[in-house]
């Protein structure tokens, strides 16, 4: 984590930004946060910026967790390992879109109650939320880390927020996994544990692609394929074999129905 005298020096130099008061030639604040005030401030004015903000709700919502079904569903599980591993009881863990839109939280109940302004549903964007985690991961594709000050909302000073990319199995940016926990409660191991856990995630859409590339050469195939293992049991098929011998079809694997943006 940044030292408390970095931390102190951001938060006078958030006052004096947000006050409109020019910051100097060399600022304390990191460059990469520094324009992201900047963007936040033409966005959302100097004060309040969460004042209106409108999560996503009813069928709109619906359909954002419908398209992104396959993500949610392949990162829950790691979420809750890794946020078992963290050992951090303040601690919870984000998935958003590629967009910026919340789609899940783990973590502990009480704090998820206090954080309505990253409820499932909504944009945390900058132009929405100002300088976070996610918006910055969406903007970078790499990890991020965001300490206290450093945020535009001052409602997250308290926070320490990490973000890492999610990608498919070919390599189409997806999502963001995010860790939120008390600033005193960052370790040097916290990004480190979320990037892992991130990479665990896009492993598993590794995997799941090539069985979909699998799936399709078998199709291209014809004549009815089988592919069995070396005990003779059958570990997948085309489709003309399933219907000669009665198989069900197989299940739909994650992997290229939420890909966004190659980089």
């Amino acid at each position: 984590m940044k030292d408390s005298s970095y931390l102190k020096m951001v938060a006078e130099e958030w006052r004096l930004f947000r006050d409109g008061i020019p910051l100097g030639p060399t600022p304390t604040v990191r460059r990469l946060i520094l324009d992201s005030w900047k963007r936040s401030r033409d966005a959302l004015g100097a004060r309040d910026p969460i004042a209106g903000v409108l999560p996503l709700r009813g069928e709109e919502l619906t359909r954002k967790l419908d398209e992104n079904r396959e993500l949610i569903t392949g990162a829950g599980p790691v979420m809750e390992q890794y946020r078992a591993l963290l050992q951090s009881s303040n601690s919870v863990f984000l998935l958003a879109s590629s967009d910026g839109i919340i789609l899940y939280r783990h973590g502990a109940p009480g704090i998820i109650a206090r954080m309505e302004h990253l409820d499932v549903g909504v944009v945390a964007t900058e132009d929405r939320e100002g300088t976070n985690g996610i918006s910055l991961c969406i903007m970078e594709k790499c990890p991020v880390e965001v300490f206290g000050p450093e945020h535009y909302n001052a409602k997250d000073h308290n926070w320490c927020c990490v973000s890492a990319p999610l990608r498919s199995g070919n390599g189409f940016f997806v999502g963001v996994l995010t860790v939120i926990l008390p600033l005193e409660e960052f370790h040097s191991h916290t990004t480190g544990m979320l990037v892992a856990a991130a990479n665990n995630i896009n492993a598993r859409h590794q995997v799941r692609d090539l069985l979909d590339d699998q799936q399709a050469l078998f199709e291209l195939c014809g004549g009815g394929v089988l592919l069995l293992d070396p005990q003779g049991g059958v570990k997948s098929t085309d489709a003309q074999a399933r219907a000669l011998l009665g198989l069900p079809s197989p299940p739909r694997q994650i992997g290229r129905a939420s890909c966004r943006e190659r980089v």
